[in-house]
């Protein structure tokens, strides 16, 4: 990644690649003008490189350059992965310290799924009050340690209260940072009493949505959400362990740690050769080849199909997360069949249930993508 010539005016952006689907046509951050967004480096696992990001950054300094902001993400919703804020945070300062910048780029974090787990960050893990997975909850605690250390985010707060509410909370750390984001016209409110009609009933709809929210939530109460969180984390970790012993499936992110897993299946005859195979596929599409990343997909996909539902739920995602095509240095889908495990009542058993249908549909699985 090379910065813009030193004459360009555009105000620049790093994203990572957990919020590069805020780039793609419809989105936020697509065709900003006068803003030039650029995706962050990134590992072939997915996570963001860390060198790579800081030598783009003192690059910058060098020229007289400045990153404006940095959209970075804690828990990418379909693989768990999370960028490590606190660290870039030190680097930055370090840089702009050796370069003599003043300006600090303004830290954004996107937390689409996991603001529960920001509770662990006082959590008690010597006393361990609720009798948890310490190995499991371990990342969390950091992770509500990196979102402290960010300027603003923004939560999703829904999908844990188990109420469709499409409305998003905004934080932002100094006050005179949200200034700039409130347009000039009157903000909306929720108010029961507006004659607009139609915007009257989608008001009422949030303002009820977020009732049941407020009651969902405070009947879990703070311990309730954290072993409701933690569950979940440790039934995850569960399946991508299981995923990793059936020896047919690529976990796509594996480091990631949240409620969600997904994954990439491959024909079980291919054997050890699976892994070896996933990770090509991943190579040959950040270098721009991905011809055999959609051979498996559309062959995985006519197997989810096929499959009847048994022990957990999972759903095809075209979009489950993004790889960084080195050449174009744009944010490319990477589809995969996902298990979200919110359900509290989600067993081992059910996990075991789950994939040994695969072993029983071996006998009338069709034969295997030309690998």
């Amino acid at each position: 990644m090379s910065p813009a010539p030193a004459k360009s005016p555009e105000r620049r952006i790093l994203v990572s690649t957990g919020s590069a689907e805020l780039l793609q046509p419809g989105q936020p951050l697509h065709g900003l003008e006068g803003i030039d967004t650029a995706l962050s480096p990134a590992n072939s696992d997915g996570s963001l490189d860390l060198d790579r990001l800081c030598t783009f950054v003192e690059n910058c300094y060098r020229r007289g350059l400045h990153a404006d902001g940095m959209v970075l993400t804690l828990g990418q919703k379909y693989t768990g992965v999370s960028d490590p804020v606190a660290t870039i945070q030190r680097e930055i300062t370090r840089l702009r310290q050796a370069y003599g910048v003043l300006d600090r780029p303004h830290i954004h974090v996107d937390i689409p799924l996991h603001w529960p787990l920001l509770l662990f960050g006082d959590y008690d893990a010597a006393i361990n009050p609720l009798h948890l997975s310490l190995e499991s909850i371990q990342p969390s605690m950091l992770t509500a340690a990196d979102a402290a250390a960010s300027d603003s985010c923004s939560i999703d707060l829904g999908s844990w209260g188990y109420t469709p509410l499409p409305l998003s909370l905004l934080i932002v750390k100094n006050h005179k940072d949200l200034l700039p984001l409130l347009p000039a016209a009157a903000i909306p409110r929720l108010e029961t009493d507006s004659t607009a009609g139609i915007a009257q009933g989608a008001d009422i709809a949030r303002l009820y949505s977020l009732q049941a929210l407020l009651a969902s939530l405070g009947a879990l109460g703070e311990g309730g959400l954290r072993l409701l969180a933690a569950r979940s984390v440790d039934s995850a970790d569960y399946l991508k362990e299981r995923l990793r012993e059936c020896g047919s499936a690529g976990v796509v992110h594996s480091v990631g740690s949240g409620p969600g897993v997904s994954f990439r299946r491959y024909h079980p005859d291919l054997g050890p050769a699976t892994d070896r195979i996933y990770r090509a596929e991943i190579e040959a599409a950040r270098g721009g080849d991905y011809g055999p990343l959609h051979t498996n997909s559309h062959w995985h996909r006519r197997q989810l199909v096929q499959r009847e539902p048994c022990g957990l739920h999972t759903a095809w995602q075209p979009a489950a997360t993004y790889l960084l095509n080195e050449p174009t240095r744009r944010g490319e889908p990477l589809a995969a069949e996902v298990a979200m495990l919110l359900h509290p009542h989600t067993t081992a058993a059910d996990i075991d249930l789950f994939l040994q249908q695969w072993v029983d549909r071996r006998r009338v699985a069709e034969p295997p993508a030309d690998y």
